[in-house]
């Protein structure tokens, strides 16, 4: 949401509606040994809003910030 500029509007769900979900991680069940994901929050948009935060050069990230995001989260 933030790389996307954060000025998105909300919408209800929909046709050419977008839905982001974020969730957290539980403490560890001493059962299984995981931990398991909890439900954070939840955001509409539209497709259309999405296309033109990716396109619109102010709200575009560095080179390279999703790739680093997501070997972060893989270590």
């Amino acid at each position: 949401m933030d790389r996307l500029g954060n000025h998105l509007h909300a919408y209800p769900i929909g046709n050419g509606t977008i839905t982001f979900r974020s969730y957290g991680v539980g403490d560890v069940d001493p059962t299984t040994h995981q931990r398991p994901l909890l439900f954070d929050s939840q955001f509409t948009t539209t497709i259309d809003q999405v296309a033109t935060a990716f396109t619109s050069p102010m709200n575009l990230p560095q080179q390279d910030v999703y790739a680093a995001a997501i070997a972060a989260a893989l270590r």
